[in-house]
Parts: structure tokens; sequence; C-alpha cells
């Protein structure tokens, strides 16, 4: 499999936290990313076309949430912060 992961947004919100210290060398993960255009190749089924976003953020404390999605490729989505 292969895939290429592009940063879609990456914005501060108004009145959100301020980013913990610990987190500063991470800071560059910070926002919605989603791939250009995922592969998977698998020897017991047919070949296919995926598209992936994960979002990272923060909200203040010394640690780092994200959320995951895949979707096949045919489906369109975009992130909502």
């Amino acid at each position: 499999m292969y895939f290429a992961l592009v940063l879609v947004l990456n914005a501060t919100v108004a009145g959100s936290p301020t980013l913990h210290a610990a987190l500063k060398p991470l800071e560059w993960l910070l926002g919605c990313w989603k791939t250009t255009d995922g592969f998977g190749h698998y020897p017991t089924i047919k070949d296919f076309h995926y598209m992936e976003q994960i979002e990272f953020f923060h909200v203040g404390q010394p640690n780092m949430q994200f959320m995951q999605v895949n979707l096949f490729a045919v489906l369109s989505f975009c992130c909502i912060i």
C-alpha cells in the first residue's frame, strides 16, 4: 500500500487553549491531513483506492489527540473543525 498525506487545514481557532510546552516539537502535526490517493494491494482481494484523513489537535494538556478516518476513494469528504 502507498499514500501521500497533505496538510489541508492548519489553523488556530479563536479561544483555543495554549499549546503545552511539551508539545512544541510536535506542533507541525497539528491540523487536518488528507491523502492525495491511497492504493491497496493484497493477493487475496481486488486492488483498491482509498482516501485517509487524520486530524491532530490538543486541549492545552501535555498530550495530543487525533481522529482518523478511511474511505473508499470514490467518496469525498472534508475536514471540519
